[in-house]
Formats: structure tokens, C-alpha cells, sequence
């Protein structure tokens, strides 16, 4: 079991976790701790405040000075990564959670020459996910022995210190609402799964939902409505529901072979790819309608991210060339390595354009692109590259 976990975590962050056993805090559902009271996660920092220097020894990140479309920010393994924008001054942070030691910094990307930030000092060794609010705070996930750990990382005062509160153990899934303020998680049980619904800190949790699946998928893309899935494999048939983020009301939404999708920020439109073991098929899903129209591109869904300016507009990593039907089951099972480019698509008009393709002359290296993420004012593309799991930027 632990070697399936850790190969599915190592995976891409569409890639939900498969938690299976016992939950022990599945009656008390969160931990409050300061800093100081989780030093058995790791060294044992002192209580950590923000805008505190970095731990000693811990490599300075320095803001490219490159005029390069692509650029590197941090080397690996990097857990997880977000952009953010503040407004005093009025700049672009890349901010990211290191896999070793679940340190989390920040840099700005238009003030070149700039140093790293340290943002939490906080040590939890071996974090493979990290999902975050438009402020910056964390869900982090971590491998104690075989179980899977999941907490909430306070990172957004500056007046007090960083604080954690765990979540259950051994959760299949989780996501965050399109605001921060609210987290979905999935339970085992018997026959299937629990959906519950919590504050982003695990607080104030209720059952929202049951579904008699076990292998699934879970994201919230619109503020109302969720999306549940179950995991794609090609030649096997895959069904995608919309879960009602008040009533829980799940309601069948697509099935196919292979499937895997993605819904925009309204939930009026799901890209949705089949893939029956030689061919893919990616289509356009209008959910009032109820009607699908095929798309000439066919990126994998769990390699697209929504722009944020444009509803219409996804930011994929693909290759330039037709890829293998073949070849999805084993990039998700981590076999092989292929050269992505990325692009943005307009699902709208159907177009698609080259944003840049790492290792040419728009700079970088050839890289395949573990985890896609956009700025708020789709300004900057992050990709964190497969293998030693570096962060890379993209000025758009």
C-alpha cells in the first residue's frame, strides 16, 4: 500500500490521493497547534512569524534577472506552487512549499535581483500536494508511514505565528472553493465514499454527500457546484458527476471511455476527454444544454489550467506533435518522459496558440510539465517540470 500511495503522489496534481484504512481523527476532525507544538513533523523550529528570514541553510531564491520567456524560479523538488498579486506595491509572487522540508517562500517576479521571502518556517518533511486560498494559505499533504496526513498552514498574518490544524487522515481526496474559505474531502466507508464540506481549516465539518465509488477524483472549479470523477484510465468506462456544493445533491453528468475532464469557473462549460486505448476524442460540454461539440486539440485535461481573465481560455501543457493514445496511462503511472510546449486554447472559437515551449529560444529546458498554474491577471504561467520537480515561469 505504501508504494501505491507514494507512486500516485508523486504524480501530476490533478491526481487525487488514494487514502484507504483507518481515519484516526474522523470524530475529532482538527487539531488547533501553534508552530511550536509540531515539532515532531520534522526538526523542531522555534515559533516562525511572518516576514522572519529564511532557516539557515536554506538555499536564497533569487528573482531572474532574464528577459527570457521562460524562466526558472527555484530548483526542486518543489511540492506545489501558486502565483499571487498584491496591491502595496503592486507586484507578482510566486509562492511555493519545498517537497523536503515543507518550508514555504515567495518571490517577486517583476522586481529582478529580488531575494526570497521565507513565508513559514514550519518543518513537515516529504510534502507531495499543496493546494491554496487566493491569500496563500496551504493544504498540505504528507506520508506518515502509511497514512496520509492532511493539514491546513496559516501563512497570512504577519502579526501572529504560523499556525497548523490537521484535517482527517487518509483522505481520497480534497479541494478547495473557488474563494478559500471552504475545503470538500473525501472519506472512505464501505462500499464507496464520504463527501464533507469544512471551513478551509477542517473546522466546522458536516457530511455533505455519499457516493458508492471509492476511486475518485474531486475539485471545485465554480463556487456552487463540484466536480466529481471517477479515475481515468483508458478502455475503461469513467463517469463524471456535479455535486451541489449546498444541498450535495449529485447529479450523472458524463460518461466514456478513459474520461477525464475539467469545468470553468461557471460550471457551464466541462472540456472532457475520451480516450479508448488507441484513440482520444477531447470535447466541449455545455452543462445547461446538455449538448458537446468536439474540439480540434486534444491536451489532457488534468494538464489544463482555466484562465482567469478569460472564462474561455485554457492553459495546457501538450506536445507539439500528436502524442500516443498509449502513452497517457503510462505518463500518469510516472513511466516515460516526453518535451511539452504550452499553449493556450480558446474553447470558445476553437484556436489554439503557442505560448512558449521550454528549451528553445523562448528559454528554460525541454521539460514535462508535472503541475500548470496561472497568475490572477494571466500575466504569468508557473510549471513545475517533472522529474526533479523545479519551478519554472512563463511571462505571457
Amino acid at each position: 500500500m505504501t508504494k501505491t500511495l507514494t507512486y500516485l503522489l508523486a504524480g501530476v496534481a490533478g491526481v487525487a490521493l488514494l487514502g484507504f484504512g483507518v481515519y484516526l481523527l474522523f470524530s475529532n476532525p482538527t487539531q488547533e497547534l501553534t508552530v511550536a507544538q509540531v515539532q515532531t513533523l520534522g526538526s523542531g523550529e522555534e515559533v516562525y512569524r511572518a516576514g522572519d528570514v529564511q532557516s539557515e541553510g536554506e538555499s536564497a531564491v533569487q528573482s531572474p534577472q532574464s528577459i527570457s520567456k521562460v524562466f526558472k524560479i527555484t530548483d526542486g523538488p518543489v511540492a506545489g506552487a501558486v502565483l499571487l498579486q498584491t496591491h502595496h506595491p503592486t507586484t507578482t509572487l510566486a509562492r511555493f512549499v519545498l517537497q523536503t522540508t515543507g518550508h514555504v517562500l515567495e518571490v517577486p517576479l517583476d522586481s529582478p535581483g529580488a531575494i526570497s521571502r521565507a513565508v513559514s518556517n514550519t518543518t513537515i518533511p516529504g510534502v507531495v500536494r499543496a493546494l491554496w486560498t487566493p491569500w496563500g494559505d496551504a493544504l498540505l499533504q504528507y506520508l506518515d508511514g502509511e497514512t496520509v496526513k492532511t493539514l491546513h498552514l496559516q501563512t497570512s498574518t504577519s502579526t501572529q505565528a504560523t499556525r497548523i490544524q490537521f484535517l482527517p487522515n487518509d483522505l481520497i481526496d480534497v479541494a478547495l472553493s473557488p474563494n478559500g474559505t471552504q475545503a470538500a474531502y473525501l472519506l472512505p466507508r464501505a462500499g464507496g465514499a464520504d463527501g464533507y464540506v469544512a471551513r478551509s481549516d477542517g473546522s466546522a465539518a458536516r457530511q455533505l454527500f455519499s457516493v458508492p465509488l471509492s476511486q475518485v477524483l474531486l475539485s471545485w472549479p465554480s463556487a456552487t457546484t463540484m466536480l466529481l470523477q471517477s479515475k481515468p484510465r483508458a478502455g475503461i468506462v469513467g463517469m463524471a458527476f456535479s455535486v451541489d456544493a449546498r444541498s450535495g445533491s449529485v447529479v450523472p453528468l458524463l460518461s466514456g471511455l478513459g474520461l477525464t475532464a475539467t469545468a470553468d469557473k461557471a460550471f457551464g462549460m466541462v472540456v472532457y476527454q475520451t480516450n479508448n486505448g488507441a484513440d482520444r476524442f477531447t470535447f466541449a460540454h455545455a452543462v445547461q444544454k446538455g449538448e458537446g461539440r468536439p474540439l480540434s486539440f486534444d491536451p489532457l485535461p488534468e494538464k489544463c489550467v482555466w484562465g482567469q481573465t478569460s472564462s474561455t481560455t485554457l492553459y495546457c501543457a501538450a506536445l507539439l506533435t500528436l502524442e500516443p493514445a498509449g502513452q497517457v496511462d503510462l505518463w500518469r503511472m510516472g513511466v516515460g518522459s516526453t518535451a511539452e510546449s504550452i499553449f493556450a486554447f480558446g474553447v470558445d472559437a476553437g484556436g489554439a496558440r503557442l505560448v512558449a515551449t521550454p528549451g528553445s529560444s523562448d528559454g528554460g529546458i525541454p521539460s514535462d510539465v508535472a503541475e500548470i498554474m496561472v497568475s490572477p491577471d494571466d500575466h504569468y504561467v508557473l510549471f513545475i517540470k517533472r522529474g526533479d520537480r523545479s519551478l519554472w515561469g512563463i511571462r505571457l
